[in-house]
């Protein structure tokens, strides 16, 4: 785990533990020494000063973070690079969602990808844009989960993944999208069908514009990956 990364994830256990621990219960949580957790917090103390949190110190008995909510949520925004690009916490998030079917809550997605729960609030914020008739991303009280068919399943990863090359890479060619696919499916797969497009259109023998060609790409290689998982789509009545 990265220093940036420990001290994030003490802080978070630290205001959430809500009272006085002892070194060795963050140290045995985060599978690392007491002398590092000392370390950490000597290094984290003036941080929490800047934010108006006050750790308190009790020998033999341990520490205790204390403060406003606001203003540790200020402080977990703050922590230099902790937090995974956008798009790279959709792809864990979704992953666990879709393709290990789970359900989850914000604190538990916070605390796995060292972001803060405003943060995560507003990824599902922006993820829910892609839903459609047929998928949803549903909260309640036990959590967060994706609820739909196949078919809206698809579609939902189709939606967002053409939206983001169009955002990023307006003029992306074939290549450059395997290349960012390959991030996030199978990479022997990905590449196994970019060759097989390339051989079918060389065949084909008619010019193609670049956006069909590259919409068609992401649609062979989401429904390859689902169907490796034994999904099958059923197309909606009507």
């Amino acid at each position: 785990m990265k220093t940036n990364q420990r001290k994030y994830r003490l802080t978070k256990l630290l205001w959430r533990t809500k009272k006085f621990a002892p070194m060795s219960f963050y140290a045995k949580s985060l599978s690392v020494s007491t002398r590092t957790i000392t370390n950490d917090l000597d290094d984290l103390e003036e941080m929490f000063n800047e934010y108006d949190l006050k750790l308190q110190r009790r020998p033999s008995v341990g520490v205790f973070l204390t403060g406003k909510d606001a203003d540790y949520e200020r402080l977990l925004n703050s922590f230099p690079n902790v937090s995974q690009e956008k798009f790279e916490r959709w792809a864990e998030i979704l992953s666990l969602l879709i393709f290990y079917e789970e359900t989850v809550t914000y604190e538990r997605l916070a605390d796995q990808l060292c972001a803060s729960t405003s943060i995560i609030y507003k990824d599902m914020t922006d993820l829910r844009k892609y839903e459609n008739t047929y998928c949803r991303i549903v909260s309640d009280a036990n959590g967060t989960r994706m609820q739909g068919t196949e078919y809206g399943i698809q579609r939902f990863l189709r939606d967002l993944c053409s939206d983001y090359m169009q955002q990023h890479y307006p003029d992306f060619s074939l290549d450059s999208l395997a290349n960012i696919m390959a991030n996030y499916f199978d990479s022997s797969m990905v590449w196994e069908i970019k060759e097989n497009l390339d051989s079918f259109w060389d065949e084909f023998k008619r010019p193609v514009q670049v956006c069909y060609l590259n919409s068609f790409f992401i649609f062979l290689v989401i429904f390859a990956a689902r169907k490796v998982q034994g999904k099958q789509v059923n197309m909606p009545a009507g």
